[in-house]
């Protein structure tokens, strides 16, 4: 009821799609495209190309919270939300793309491990606290069928 007609149809298309990607039994890759255009959809849009001080490719980075950038193990200073450069070039791309883009996109499904505590604290963020399921994450995934 606070959202105006536009919002309405980019979250209505949100879940349509997450859903769309749940009948295919794909949890994780519903939830990720859920989060990342959740996130995207509330003004969380990150530079996910490369280390936002020194604009360099690393293997780790390190997401700065409060500056909503990644940072090379050079550059960060807060080195505790560390994921690898390919859960970054993944989450990018669910950042990016377009539906049609990533609902048949195939990659390593335990980088979600990784992004976790990254989406709960952005989500923590948006709904000024915790929410009761923001908890059961770990759990929800660890009793998920990952293959590699």
């Amino acid at each position: 009821s606070y959202i105006e007609q536009n919002e309405f149809k980019s979250y209505f298309y949100l879940f349509d799609y997450s859903i769309e990607i749940l009948k295919e039994k794909d949890i994780i890759k519903s939830f990720l495209f859920f989060v990342s255009k959740f996130l995207y959809l509330n003004g969380y849009k990150f530079n996910l190309e490369y280390c936002n001080n020194c604009k360099k490719n690393s293997n780790l980075y390190f997401f700065d919270i409060k500056e909503g950038i990644i940072l090379c193990n050079n550059c960060a200073k807060d080195k505790s939300m560390v994921f690898s450069d390919y859960s970054r070039s993944i989450l990018n791309i669910f950042f990016e793309k377009k539906f049609i883009e990533i609902k048949s996109m195939e990659f390593n499904k335990n980088i979600i491990f990784e992004l976790l505590p990254l989406f709960k604290n952005f989500l923590i963020k948006i709904f000024d606290k915790e929410l009761k399921t923001v908890k059961n994450f770990n759990n929800i995934f660890k009793n998920q069928e990952i293959t590699l």
